[in-house]
């Protein structure tokens, strides 16, 4: 089926997508929230720092925390540095692992640090 796309820039990176379908004779609109990939976002370098803090707090090396989430010591690595992120339940399940409040870390991405 062919189709065309329209995309408009409007407030704040989002991108409104208008998709027209010959086929149908019709318009599909929908809207794309930001396009920064959330990886790259300061909420993800927040979250990332909340837990290398909360890691070293616990006086755990990389290797310990993997060893006790049955993870190599690179996939914290990764995590701590913000080339891997984590869903929510890898999330959860990644702080229950290491007894941190996901609650707490998740509070601390409402804080704005400037």
């Amino acid at each position: 089926m062919l189709s065309y796309f329209l995309y408009l820039l409007i407030k704040n990176s989002s991108i409104l997508v208008v998709n027209y379908v010959p086929n149908l004779g019709t318009y599909i609109l929908f809207l794309q929230l930001g396009h920064m990939k959330t990886i790259y976002s300061p909420e993800a370098k927040r979250l990332s720092s909340w837990l290398r803090e909360q890691r070293e707090a616990k006086g755990l090396t990389m290797r310990q925390a993997g060893e006790l989430i049955q993870k190599p010591h690179s996939f914290i690595g990764k995590i701590e540095v913000g080339q891997r992120r984590l869903d929510v339940v890898e999330f959860v399940w990644y702080c229950e692992c290491l007894g941190f409040d996901p609650v707490e870390g998740l509070v601390s991405l409402r804080k704005k640090h400037y």
